[in-house]
């Protein structure tokens, strides 16, 4: 008994941050980093989804550590929509302490806890909001450059434009539109529901808002109720408008409006920024904690 009771500590821990507690079990004690490596790792991934949402997206997480494989921190994947939630990733032997530090997988997955299930089709919407997301909570907590956030979306958002002739989000399905499409919906989301309510309203409280009628990873939700319990929230039809238009039809982004408009100015040496914009203050506001 004693023999098992060390294995089991040796091979678990329990991360709590402000009403969200995960607890991580490793498939193996031999980590290619100090324990107190991962153990910070787990607790920064939680504190960026908590630090964002102004809450705990749900009380309690079970998060399956795969310990081996091959190369650094690997794949992650959230189960839910069945009444319960957990969360595994990969953790391989390239594995470092700056590779932690820098990771985005975890926090990407945890943010598929504040979603709830949407039905076949709609995938984009879940894996859009956790990709957006995930690099504006850690800029906010400091984590991330603010100018890498916006690189990563000036290069990232062209690879999920819908073509004029082709469907939907909600009938294309492939990798570019159900990522980079998502989060150019969510982006676009947010962007518009601080300007029509002149910086009264965000995505965070329509988020908060779908969290607290237990719209959370655990639960099964249409994108009807989804985007009305959000839009009610913010008093803007944004969510419905938006969703209109880019899942059942195809629409193009133009993002070189929307960059000089938000006063993003891509160049070779990466990004700068206008603060002169007409939606700087909006731009500034998205990452300011």
């Amino acid at each position: 008994m004693l023999v098992l009771a060390l294995v089991a500590a040796l091979d678990a821990f329990t991360i709590r941050v402000e009403g969200f507690t995960v607890d991580a079990t490793l498939s193996s004690a031999e980590l290619p980093v100090p324990r107190t490596n991962v153990e910070a790792w787990v607790e920064s991934a939680a504190r960026n989804v908590v630090r964002y949402l102004g809450r705990a997206p749900v009380g309690r997480v079970p998060l399956r550590i795969r310990v081996g494989g091959r190369g650094a921190i690997g794949s992650g994947r959230m189960f839910g929509g069945e009444g319960d939630v957990a969360i595994r990733i990969n953790l391989g032997p390239a594995t470092t302490p700056a590779s932690l530090e820098t990771d985005w997988v975890l926090t990407h997955e945890m943010f598929h806890l504040a979603l709830p299930d949407l039905p076949e089709g709609r995938e984009w919407m879940e894996e859009g909001f956790a990709t957006y997301l995930e690099p504006v909570a850690r800029v906010r907590r400091g984590r991330m450059a603010e100018a890498e956030l916006w690189q990563g979306l000036v290069d990232g958002l062209p690879k999920g434009l819908a073509k004029a002739e082709g469907p939907g989000f909600d009938a294309d399905g492939s990798w570019g539109p159900t990522y980079w499409g998502g989060a150019g919906f969510w982006l676009l989301a947010d962007v518009a529901i601080r300007e029509r309510t002149a910086g009264r309203k965000s995505l965070v409280d329509a988020v908060d808002a779908i969290l607290d009628a237990g719209g959370n990873g655990a639960e099964q939700w249409t994108v009807e109720r989804l985007v009305a319990t959000g839009d009610k929230a913010t008093g803007v039809p944004v969510l419905r408008e938006l969703y209109e238009k880019m899942g059942p039809r195809p629409m193009r982004i133009d993002l070189a409006a929307l960059w000089k408009r938000l006063g993003v100015v891509p160049g070779p040496g990466g990004v700068t920024f206008d603060d002169g914009a007409p939606q700087a203050a909006i731009r500034r506001a998205i990452t300011r904690p």
